[in-house]
């Protein structure tokens, strides 16, 4: 388990859902090692219960939407193997926030570290209707698009254009705008 000790695994059964803590930020809004991240979204996502994160501590200077969009990415790596859909409205403390509000569906894959040899914390996600991105690192990523997306602003990437996420950032993608 997530945690290890025998008595939190018992009560943990009895659970219908699990929240995390303090998953993206530590307790004074700094951001985590890597390397505790990455151990995080191994483990989360492999859960077979809903999951919902729970970030309290914020960097001091936040800027909301690049909070939500990175809490959210994280949310999104951590759906377990067995979810169906993905239930914006619940699942986050950032439901409010129109990030949360892109329909991507079911995740179709596990989680993908990319370069997990180098030790760092850059990960994608395959979705039914979209894909998403995290940077959870000091600096800047760029991923090229493999089809046609949109961002939960209607900033469209069509095939091979580049997704720039700054560091300690994330991305929500959808390949359908609504209208």
């Amino acid at each position: 388990g997530f945690n290890g000790h025998e008595i939190w695994e018992q009560n943990r059964a009895l659970c219908d859902a699990v929240i995390y803590e303090s998953f993206a930020f530590g307790f004074n809004g700094s951001f985590l090692p890597a390397s505790i991240v990455n151990n995080h979204i191994e483990a989360v996502s492999r859960d077979q219960k809903p999951v919902w994160l729970a970030d309290t501590a914020w960097p001091l200077s936040p800027d909301l939407d690049r909070v939500a969009e990175l809490t959210w990415a994280m949310s999104l790596m951590c759906d377990g193997p067995n979810r169906t859909a993905r239930t914006p409205t619940a699942d986050n403390f950032f439901a409010p926030h129109k990030v949360t509000r892109l329909a991507l569906g079911s995740p179709l894959a596990p989680p993908l570290q990319s370069q997990p040899w180098a030790g760092g914390c850059r990960w994608s996600r395959r979705f039914a209707s979209g894909l998403a991105l995290l940077n959870y690192e000091p600096t800047a990523w760029s991923v090229r698009a493999d089809g046609t997306y949109w961002d939960y602003r209607g900033q469209r990437y069509t095939p091979a254009a580049k997704v720039e996420l700054p560091a300690y950032s994330g991305k929500a993608l959808i390949t359908k705008w609504y209208t």
